[in-house]
């Protein structure tokens, strides 16, 4: 069962996109469509919790797997997260410049706009705080925990650790878009090319130290950037500064360099499969 490991968790990580895609549909049936459409973000935070963090989490602890090393639950080093800090100002910011001057040339329909709007906005403090549970704070740690912890886990076992961040990095960013390519192609292709960059460094993250802590930690911020401009972003400073190329320019190289700058420090913590011998790298469960 020892090497086996790989693939149950790529089986799991397919089992548990598939319950997660059925979830609204489970929904749907029990609530109707204007109740599913009223509570679409919790149905969508439950949907995630239960499916890409609790049946992962659960699965793992049943065959007496490791969590630390198999959903890549390692304790973070302090030096690390303060060192995180520039990172995770400057790559939300990035993200969000760049998804804003795609959107230019690729704008979202007004069905698109109107679900959005509904779903991130707010008008008071207690529903701000039920929006950031449900759009920032539970995707940040449900999806890490299925993308960066067990799918990664298993594939970068079987093919190695690039092609693992390549793979991981466009299926996180595929999921994402794949309800708009029918209902707004448009927006699927504006957001793809951000999603997967973001995809992408999460991913690095988590293979050089072994944790998705930082991973989750960087894209909590990037959520709760984006809430924070559908919010109170004004149309003229969206217009005037987030559309114009001249600032994703400038970022993108600085955000680069402190990507790059973090990985170099983070090489002092190796993670344990990255320095694990070949044989090992498919030995990961205890005896059951």
């Amino acid at each position: 069962m020892d090497t086996t490991w790989p693939w149950i968790s790529l089986t799991l990580f397919a089992a548990c996109m598939f319950l997660y895609v059925l979830s609204p549909f489970v929904a749907l049936v029990k609530l109707g469509p204007q109740e599913l459409l009223n509570h679409l973000g919790a149905v969508t935070a439950l949907g995630e919790v239960v499916t890409m963090g609790l049946i992962p989490i659960a699965v793992v602890v049943a065959l007496r797997g490791p969590l630390r090393r198999e959903l890549h639950l390692r304790r973070p080093r302090a030096g690390l997260l303060i060192v995180l800090i520039p990172i995770v100002i400057v790559w939300p910011v990035t993200t969000q410049l760049m998804s804003q001057y795609l959107g230019t040339y690729f704008p979202p329909d007004a069905g698109h706009n109107a679900l959005f709007e509904k779903l991130l906005t707010w008008h008071t403090p207690g529903q701000a705080a039920i929006v950031i549970l449900q759009i920032a704070l539970v995707p940040a740690v449900c999806e890490e925990l299925l993308f960066r912890g067990l799918f990664l886990s298993g594939l970068r076992r079987l093919i190695g650790d690039w092609p693992a961040v390549i793979i991981v990095g466009t299926v996180f960013a595929s999921i994402h878009v794949v309800p708009l390519v029918i209902t707004a192609p448009g927006a699927a292709v504006g957001m793809m090319i951000p999603l997967t960059i973001l995809g992408l460094c999460l991913t690095i993250l988590t293979v050089r130290t072994g944790t998705l802590i930082y991973a989750s930690i960087l894209h909590f911020a990037n959520n709760l950037l984006a809430l924070v401009m559908a919010n109170h972003a004004s149309d003229a400073f969206v217009e005037t500064w987030m559309s114009d190329g001249v600032a994703l320019a400038v970022l993108t190289p600085i955000a680069l360099v402190l990507l790059v700058a973090w990985l170099r420090l983070a090489r002092r913590y190796p993670d344990p499969i990255r320095a694990a011998s070949a044989s090992e790298r498919v030995l990961c469960f205890r005896s059951a």
